[in-house]
Parts: C-alpha cells; sequence; structure tokens
C-alpha cells in the first residue's frame, strides 16, 4: 500500500540507501513498519538512530495527511518498485524511493515502460546489446 512507501520516505535518520536496503531485506514497505527491534539489528550498518526513528514513527496519521494533500491537489506517485519508475534514477543509490509528479496538461499520460526504458544513457545501451 502506497501510505506505507510515504510513512518509509520520511522517516528521519532514513535515509534513501537505507530505505532499499530495508525493502530489499523485508520486500515490503509494510514489513519494515511491521519489523521488530531484533530484526531491524539484522540489516548492515543500520543506526541506532534508524532504528528507534522506525520504532517510534508507527503512526501512520502523518503519511496519511499527506497523501490526503496530495490526491487533493491532483499529484500522483511512483514508487521505486514501479516498472515507471525511471531508469536512470534506479541506478542511482540515493534516489528516493517515492517520486511525486502532476499532470501539467489535460492530455498528459504517465510514461509508457518503453518510453521510460529510453532514458537509458548509449552507453548502458551498449552494455544492454552485449
Amino acid at each position: 500500500m502506497i501510505i506505507y512507501w510515504i510513512w518509509l520516505s520520511h522517516l528521519k535518520y532514513v535515509c534513501p540507501v537505507l530505505q532499499k536496503k530495508l525493502l530489499d531485506h523485508f520486500r515490503t514497505s509494510k514489513a519494515v513498519y511491521d519489523a521488530t527491534e531484533e530484526e531491524l539489528l539484522i540489516i548492515p550498518r543500520i543506526s541506532k538512530k534508524a532504528i528507534q526513528s522506525i520504532q517510534s514513527s508507527r503512526s501512520l496519521k502523518e503519511a496519511e495527511a499527506l497523501l490526503k494533500s496530495t490526491r487533493k491537489a491532483g499529484v500522483d506517485m511512483l514508487t521505486f518498485e514501479d516498472k515507471l519508475y525511471p531508469h536512470f534514477a534506479s541506478k542511482c543509490k540515493e534516489s528516493p524511493i517515492l517520486l511525486f509528479y502532476k499532470e501539467t496538461s489535460s492530455h498528459w499520460k504517465p510514461p509508457s515502460e518503453s518510453s521510460v526504458r529510453e532514458d537509458v544513457l548509449p552507453m548502458e545501451k551498449e552494455q544492454q546489446k552485449k
């Protein structure tokens, strides 16, 4: 659910690199939300502040308020795992796990998967051919 992605993306002391490590380990943002301290301690190089932030931020009120205000403003979101998430951004360790976007015209549509994949740099295209 998008609400847990919003929650995870707004935690103090939990940077995008750590967010992705958590998602890789727990598989879903909901599982990160439900993780115990013992489970979190398994994550390599996770700080005590990050663990405390995750455990002390179990309320979804702020995430729900943000979701409500973004929807009201016509803003939508793409998660890091979404097939429409820009390919070049997915290759960057520090890229956010959640992108916000807003339609700018009535004719705008989210990019198709094929057009998103066209943003691959020419060097990457050559490597993919091999």
